[in-house]
């Protein structure tokens, strides 16, 4: 497991914050709001694009009276777009797989609005850290940042904890093979570098 970068070994624990709209595993946010500072990426015209889509459908769903009518409309703006390839419902949001990255799950949570009546956070807190440990019990992986929660799946796992042990190394970001790898999103590759700053690749 890797959290904003950094390797995240076992026990995992998880807590709440104590307005409830925070989920923390191992200390780090997990879900919701927090003080982790955002990632410094440079914007590409693609992760402009892809910004401009999340702020448009985000617009889009605020037009919903209830938490399903909301979500509803943030799917219906996602898979309107040519950037997805395919969108999925949970209960606190969408897996979406972008055209960039088609091989991988990519988790879009809707924000709670305060008055939203129809929506158990505690039920959704226990949905969340039922799942991670589905995933820990099935070899998976789990990497999560300010703007990213990545499930890989067990089959991924070698190659992506390769090319994370590159990155370690030194290796700079055009000799990795990001291919069907965590690495292929922008934020989580960024976090990476920052924690393992080093020398060149020997």
């Amino acid at each position: 497991m890797y959290g904003y970068g950094a390797r995240l070994g076992p026990p995992y624990e998880f807590a709440e914050s104590e307005d409830g709209k925070t989920l923390y595993l191992n200390g780090l946010v997990y879900y919701g709001p927090g003080d982790t500072p955002p990632p410094e990426v440079t914007v590409t015209e693609g992760i402009r694009a892809e910004h401009e889509l999340s702020v448009r459908a985000y617009e889009e769903s605020k037009k919903g009276t209830t938490y399903d009518e909301r979500l509803a409309l943030l799917a219906a703006a996602y898979i309107s777009s040519p950037l997805i390839t395919s969108v999925r419902k949970w209960t606190g949001g969408l897996y979406v797989r972008w055209a960039s990255s088609p091989d991988e799950d990519y988790v879009i949570v809707l924000p709670l609005e305060e008055e939203t009546p129809d929506f158990d956070r505690a039920a959704f807190w226990e949905e969340q850290i039922s799942k991670f440990w589905r995933i820990v019990d099935s070899g998976g992986m789990v990497v999560f940042g300010k703007k990213y929660h990545i499930v890989v799946p067990a089959n991924l796992v070698p190659k992506t904890v390769e090319q994370i042990e590159r990155v370690r190394r030194g290796t700079p970001r055009e000799g990795l093979d990001t291919r069907e790898t965590a690495l292929r999103n922008t934020h989580f590759l960024d976090d990476l570098y920052r924690e393992h700053e080093g020398p060149g690749e020997r």
